[in-house]
């Protein structure tokens, strides 16, 4: 999208009527694409959206039982055709078999065993290679990718990637 299209989008969105009391303009509708308490699910955190290579528009989010500590899953859902319908929503995360949770975590008390956070989504889409690269956290201490080739239909296996970042440590604290 070109640099101007994006500013006058957020313009036009900015200067919008937030009043949630408001009765709605003529023309859009109002869909909640995550209710808290569907799903088996308390909150819907950390939302992202994009427009794929294909138009597709994807929208995701953080999935928890509870807080920043409890199970997380990452759930999104698609719409083909604009935003006028979508798919239900789904799970597009899955932790390995061997995960550890995080040691420290769980020696503060803030954990409890077994429940396993996936965190921080980010998609990226690659007209380029049309493509969908799917980024997220396990335990806000690993890192994985995440790959789609037809519009987040379906996303390669999952590859730890945390290494990548290792030579940073030395320049952040984190």
């Amino acid at each position: 999208m070109p640099r101007i299209s994006i500013f006058i989008l957020a313009g036009a969105l900015l200067s919008a009527n937030t009043d949630p009391c408001a009765a709605e303009e003529p023309g859009l509708k109002k869909i909640d694409l995550f209710e808290a308490g569907t799903d088996g699910y308390r909150h819907y955190r950390i939302p992202g959206v994009i427009v794929s290579p294909k138009g597709t528009i994807i929208v995701f989010c953080e999935a928890r039982s509870g807080g920043d500590w409890s199970t997380i899953d990452i759930r999104m859902r698609r719409s083909l055709d604009g935003g006028r319908t979508w798919e239900k929503s789904r799970k597009i995360s899955e932790p390995p078999k061997n995960v550890q949770q995080n040691e420290v975590a769980l020696k503060k008390g803030l954990a409890k065993p077994g429940e396993v956070t996936m965190n921080n989504p980010v998609m990226i889409p690659d007209a380029k290679a049309g493509a969908i690269h799917f980024l997220h956290c396990i335990e806000y201490a690993r890192c994985y990718y995440r790959k789609s080739t037809d519009d987040g239909k379906t996303f390669s296996k999952t590859v730890d990637i945390t290494d990548t970042f290792e030579h940073f440590r030395k320049d952040y604290d984190w």
